[in-house]
């Protein structure tokens, strides 16, 4: 499984051992909702939770799934500059920015996420208590999550402190241009255009990992509209997905560090540059 996942922050370092007797370290330590005042607003995350909705075009109607990353820090990451956001934690950015994550994740127990499409709550199971992310795979359903749902991520805490953390799912956008069939000439800028969006939310476009580009470019969502620029995109021919991802980011503090959680409301189409 391929997820098109648009992270909005890169890994932190992890408290090295002299945090030990510093009690803002210990694993017991609750999240609290706002930075305050000794807290570094910019500081990279300590963790990073995304839930996706996946929106698909059947025989049936419209479906949607619902899916959970989320990995947590001891990580390191190497960023420079530019407009383009990581799609995932073991995965470089495309154009124009170098992001790289380094493995492991850390462990933060175990983690649920509840509200909307995941209900009274589901458990995000770690693939490897040792290295690999958190991850849950939803069914397909006919009805998907609706604008201002709050979704409740959970963490019992262990090498990452115990938190809770919410996020607000975001009004989805209308794709207005590119229009069907998605045939677009090669080796030019391609412009988005869409209605909807909300202040402080992102409009991430992203690239499909196994094609030949790897741009992944975020926008405001607000702007309507948002560029790939071209030599991003030269000497692409032939179909390409393409996701087109409304997301919304919260930040939930704990032991002096933020913890991202992101809601991603995500369209996939098919592109055909000629």
């Amino acid at each position: 499984m391929v997820l098109a996942l648009a992270t909005l922050g890169c890994g932190r370092l992890a408290p090295d051992a002299s945090d030990a007797g510093d009690s803002d370290a210990a694993p017991t330590d609750a999240a609290v909702a706002d930075a305050g005042p000794d807290v570094d607003p910019n500081a990279p995350p300590l963790g990073t939770i995304v839930a996706q909705e996946l929106q698909a075009w059947t025989m049936s109607g419209t479906s949607y799934r619902p899916f959970v990353l989320a990995w947590f820090s001891p990580s390191t990451t190497v960023t420079t500059g530019g407009t383009c956001i990581p799609t995932h934690p073991t995965a470089q950015c495309g154009y124009p920015p170098t992001c790289t994550f380094a493995w492991p994740t850390a462990n933060a127990g175990n983690l649920t996420v509840a509200g909307g499409m995941f209900g009274s709550g589901v458990d995000v199971p770690q693939w490897d208590v040792s290295s690999l992310p958190y991850d849950f795979d939803g069914k397909t359903k006919y009805q998907g999550f609706t604008a201002g749902d709050v979704l409740t991520a959970t963490g019992t805490g262990a090498e990452v402190p115990a938190f809770t953390a919410q996020v607000t799912v975001p009004a989805n956008i209308t794709l207005l241009t590119p229009k069907l069939p998605f045939d677009e000439p090669s080796g030019q800028d391609l412009t988005f255009t869409w209605s909807g969006g909300e202040s402080g939310d992102h409009v991430s476009i992203f690239f499909d990992n196994e094609a030949p580009i790897q741009a992944d470019c975020t926008f405001d969502a607000t702007a309507g509209t948002g560029t790939i620029p071209h030599e991003a995109l030269a000497g692409v021919t032939g179909q390409v997905n393409v996701s087109i991802m409304v997301v919304r980011d919260a930040k939930t503090w704990v032991g002096g560090y933020p913890i991202d959680f992101q809601m991603q409301r995500t369209t996939n189409i098919q592109i055909t540059f000629q």
